[in-house]
């Protein structure tokens, strides 16, 4: 026979997310992120521990948080394109659609 008592179980819960960029507030609504102003956004967390030799620091680690607007700010910076079109291969229309709205380059079948 097994004998069992309630346990009351502790997590953590997020409260809101920070950018790390810009400043700006984000609170958890449902399924998705809503700024101060009340615009529904995507925050993207990043957390990786930096390599022995690098310049930031043996196994120095980093972690932040970029909402929509900063993240397309930093990855438009980039020499070499980070995105890729949406995985639906087969609607052309869709992918150019994608490339045009971020200003890439033209996409062709």
């Amino acid at each position: 026979m097994k004998i069992k008592r309630p346990k009351q179980i502790t997590y953590m819960e997020t409260e809101k997310v920070i950018c790390n960029r810009c400043g700006r507030e984000f609170n958890p609504s449902g399924d998705f992120m809503v700024c101060e102003d009340g615009e529904p956004m995507e925050v993207h967390s990043y957390e990786f521990t930096c390599g022995y030799h690098s310049k930031i620091g043996d196994m120095t680690k980093i972690e932040f948080d970029l909402c929509d607007d900063c993240l397309m700010e930093f990855i438009e910076q980039f020499q070499i394109s980070a995105m890729t079109p949406p995985e639906n291969q087969y609607d052309e229309a869709a992918v150019q659609e994608f490339w045009d709205a971020f200003g890439q380059c033209s996409f062709s079948f």
